[in-house]
């Protein structure tokens, strides 16, 4: 299970890190990103999440965005 859990883990970190650089307009430890950028918005650190699930709860580090 444990395997699973990492595999889970290692997925929802890949999917959230796409969605925020997708709704920044830019990568991470990237600057500027075009005119559709989000100019006011930024990364902010991380917070720590926890999703209970079937085989147990996955807590995972995901970004934290400011000024969204």
């Amino acid at each position: 299970m444990d395997l699973v859990r990492q595999g889970a883990q290692s997925l929802l970190k890949v999917a959230v890190d796409a969605e925020v650089a997708e709704y920044l307009g830019r990568a991470r430890y990237e600057h500027g990103g075009g005119e559709e950028a989000r100019a006011a918005a930024y990364r902010n650190g991380t917070r720590t999440t926890r999703i209970d699930t079937p085989s147990g709860p996955l807590v995972y580090e995901r970004q934290r965005v400011a000024g969204a």
